[in-house]
């Protein structure tokens, strides 16, 4: 599953030199906010990634992580939808 309209920073790539430190950040952001409980998905229609996984929005006590991500500087907002 990947996140509807976000494209986040690369972590983990092929190419070491696409890896970038906000990557990391972006990615202890989301464990911090997500470890351990539950959270709503929304879909838009079934949309798949650019590497299958289903498009969705995620929401924890009813904030849009999609969203919270952008607001936090954590990621682009994009038209992920390939």
């Amino acid at each position: 599953m990947a996140l509807l309209y976000v494209n986040m920073p690369e972590l983990v790539h092929v190419y070491n030199k696409q890896n970038i430190p906000l990557g990391k950040v972006a990615s202890d952001y989301i464990e911090m906010r997500l470890k351990g409980i539950y959270v709503d998905l929304d879909f838009e229609g079934f949309f798949r990634g650019r590497y299958g996984g289903f498009l969705a929005y995620v929401s924890v006590d009813r904030v849009n992580l999609n969203l919270e991500l952008v607001k936090q500087g954590l990621s682009p907002i994009t038209q992920n939808m390939d």
